[in-house]
């Protein structure tokens, strides 16, 4: 892992931020839009009491999460980081086969699941022009 990067990504002030970091260290950037409907907060809560720590625990850099604040409620937007493609297969994999994961989604999808819909893009920087 680089070592300035999570440093870069952790202070980031603005999203247009986002392509100097990923021009400079030639991520692989995964761009998730979650529909939640009605169950968006048992959807926040369980982001907020395991699924941060367990991106962390399997090297998957959160570079920000959102909430839509004017229009739609039901959706969330957050964007991961990783070194390259390869990278996030393993990660997002692992990340998806941990025991305490499967254990939180069984238990918090007791009622049915709260994602109606997820949407991811992977996006990488082009060879020419500015980045966002």
């Amino acid at each position: 892992m680089h070592t300035d990067l999570v440093g870069n990504l952790l202070h980031l002030q603005r999203l247009d931020e986002l392509g100097a970091v990923v021009e400079e260290f030639r991520l692989v950037v995964d761009d998730r839009l979650g529909h939640a409907g009605q169950r968006v907060t048992a959807l926040l809560d369980r982001f907020e009491s395991t699924a941060f720590r367990l991106f962390e625990k399997h090297g998957i850099r959160l570079v920000g999460f959102w909430r839509t604040d004017v229009g739609d409620s039901d959706r969330l937007y957050y964007i991961l980081a990783f070194d390259d493609p390869a990278a996030r297969d393993r990660q997002w994999g692992a990340f998806q086969r941990d025991p305490e994961w499967i254990e939180a989604k069984r238990r918090t999808e007791a009622d049915g699941p709260l994602l109606r819909r997820i949407v991811n893009r992977l996006w990488r920087p082009v060879p020419f022009g500015p980045t966002p």
